[in-house]
């Protein structure tokens, strides 16, 4: 590497092939870098400054100069990453105004410059403006209050300290608030202005008070700052990843990705901390929300169907819940949220009240209380794909015609009004539909499948299982295991599956079915007029009276029939009445 210093006077100074440094000092120079990666200072007086072949830095001086950085190389932007010459004015303390777009002398102020093939140009200490062209190229305001505008092109832009003001223009952007990707954010002052324009741009806030607005195209804006910003997406599908001191956080058209995390302080529990307002707006968005206790966090999906997923460092020892609203702003802590139609309540504990429209609620790993609130809403307990464990919650579908269904632990499900399809998991469930047709399956385990006041379709599967159809013409089925199958008040069909089974038709005109195994008809004397199709005594089938019963049985025709006084009746279809065994008949 060679080193060329100028004197006072006029000098011509020209480098090598390889990499030097050519310092004019006063007067007119002219300074040639030749090949290689240069480092060239202009110094005073009226210069010519040739960068050549190689990405040079051309540092700035004072006087009437013509900057040139050569075109030898092959200058443009990868991945946000400018290559190319540069204008350095570091060192320059009075406010500048470079504009790369102006192919004529312009006035800088350090003087009258021509400047040509500069793909980089770094700002200095005062309130800098500096505007790209429709190139490629990296504008850095450095210290002070600077304006930078990138124009046409992919560039990059970065603010550095003080309340910049950075627009990106057309093309993919990178915009940096702060020191960016080669100093620490936590050097900016905030209060910095970031525009992406169209294109799509990449905005990172670097101080307290930052605004960042992505303009057309499917942008990305990051915050990370503890003073808050400003994030607004506008058009096109936008990611929006800011934390939870942040003021606002807007995804606007399109469908965004918005992002809310938290602030690594403690918080007290019994203190509400209100935190951002992020709005979807038109398009299919999605939220992520990390907050902790005692956040206040409003959300607004807008137009579209819109997902929030929440996730947190959750502790469950401590036993706490998170408070999920999808009904809009209620007072307290917790996320509010208008317009989201899917939750995902991940690895939080998590209270969810769903709202008047449709929604997809799913709990997570812990134990979960989701309420869907009027609509046809689709509830599940065990949210977490390729997870096979959960925790005990409690789901209540409300009004609407609802989808409700978890695949582990002990759960508490409730339909509510409509017509409602509830399934139970691997656990113990209890599972009761409430008003409307139903249709329920309780799952593996030992569980309670119950009916209400219309006509339902109850499954106890597997395990021993206890299915009650209440009110209403129901269909029962206990399904494998040793059931308790009982149809209630009106007229039912009671299946009871492999195994020992109990059933019992309660009042109405029921059918019974009662599968493999040695099963128990159950009857009374104003129980109605039941049948049971698959009476055999060789398996165990017994039938049992209420005690005090007063009967008689008589074959009439293929049937045995036994008559109560009361007026109840029970069928065994197809059974000799003088093939029965002793004690086929008991209780009574």
């Amino acid at each position: 590497m060679g080193v060329f210093t100028g004197t006072a006077g006029d000098d011509t100074l020209v480098g090598t092939s390889v990499s030097d440094v050519l310092q004019g000092l006063e007067g007119n120079d002219r300074l040639d870098a030749g090949a290689g990666p240069d480092s060239l200072y202009d110094g005073a007086g009226n210069d010519t400054v040739l960068g050549g072949a190689g990405l040079d830095t051309l540092y700035a001086g004072t006087g009437a100069d013509v900057i040139d950085g050569g075109s030898g190389d092959e200058p443009g932007a990868i991945g946000g990453t400018i290559y190319g010459d540069a204008y350095d004015a570091s060192a320059v303390t009075v406010p500048l105004a470079i504009d790369l777009a102006v192919a004529t002398a312009q006035d800088t102020g350090l003087g009258q410059k021509t400047i040509a093939n500069i793909e980089i140009v770094v700002g200095g200490a005062a309130a800098d403006a500096l505007a790209g062209s429709s190139a490629a190229e990296e504008l850095k305001g450095g210290a002070g209050d600077d304006t930078l505008d990138g124009r046409a092109g992919s560039d990059l832009l970065e603010g550095g300290a003080g309340r910049d003001s950075l627009s990106g223009g057309d093309g993919d952007d990178y915009l940096y608030g702060g020191g960016g990707i080669r100093e620490a954010l936590a050097h900016d002052d905030g209060g910095n202005a970031l525009s992406g324009g169209a294109g799509n741009d990449h905005l990172t806030a670097g101080g307290a008070g930052d605004t960042l607005q992505g303009g057309d195209g499917d942008d990305y804006l990051g915050s990370g700052v503890a003073g808050g910003a400003y994030l607004t997406g506008e058009a096109g599908a936008d990611t929006l990843i800011g934390t939870l001191s942040d003021f606002r956080l807007d995804g606007g058209d399109g469908n965004d990705h918005i992002q809310v995390g938290p602030l690594s302080v403690p918080v007290d529990p019994d203190f509400v901390r209100r935190l951002p307002v992020a709005s979807g707006g038109d398009g299919d968005d999605s939220f992520a929300v990390s907050f902790l206790n005692g956040d206040h966090i409003v959300l607004d999906g807008g137009a579209g169907t819109d997902r929030l997923s929440v996730g947190t460092s959750y502790d469950k020892a401590a036993s706490t819940v998170f408070t999920i609203h999808l009904d809009g702003e209620q007072p307290g802590a917790g996320v509010f949220a208008s317009g989201v139609e899917v939750l995902d309540g991940d690895w939080a504990r998590t209270d969810v009240f769903g709202s008047t429209a449709a929604e997809t609620l799913a709990g997570g790993s812990w134990d979960d209380t989701l309420r869907g609130g009027a609509g046809d809403d689709s509830l599940t307990g065990d949210g977490i794909a390729g997870y096979t464990f959960g925790g005990n919650d409690q789901l209540f579908g409300d009004a609407g015609n609802d989808t409700i269904a978890d695949a582990y632990g002990s759960n508490y499900l409730r339909g509510g009004d409509g017509d409602d399809s509830m399934s139970g998991g691997s656990g113990f469930d209890d599972v009761h539909g409430n008003a409307g047709n139903d249709t329920e399956h309780g799952g593996a385990g030992d569980d309670w499948v119950v009916g209400g006041k219309d006509n339902d379709s109850l499954f106890g599967d597997a395990g021993g299982d206890i299915v009650y159809g209440n009110l209403g013409d129901d269909t029962l089925d206990g399904g494998d295991g040793a059931d308790i199958v009982r149809g209630g008040q009106a007229n039912d069909v009671l299946t009871g599956g492999a195994g020992d089974d109990f059933m019992s038709g309660d009042r109405g005109a029921d059918t019974f079915s009662g599968g493999a195994g040695a099963d128990l008809f159950h009857t009374f004397g104003d129980a109605g007029l039941d049948r049971v199709l698959d009476f055999h005594a060789s398996e165990g089938d017994r039938v049992m009276l209420d005690p005090g019963t007063q009967y008689s049985v008589a074959q009439v025709g293929a049937d045995t029939v036994i008559s109560m006084t009361g007026g109840a009746t029970m069928v065994l279809a197809g059974v000799q009445l003088d093939s029965l065994p002793p004690g086929w008949i008991f209780g009574a």
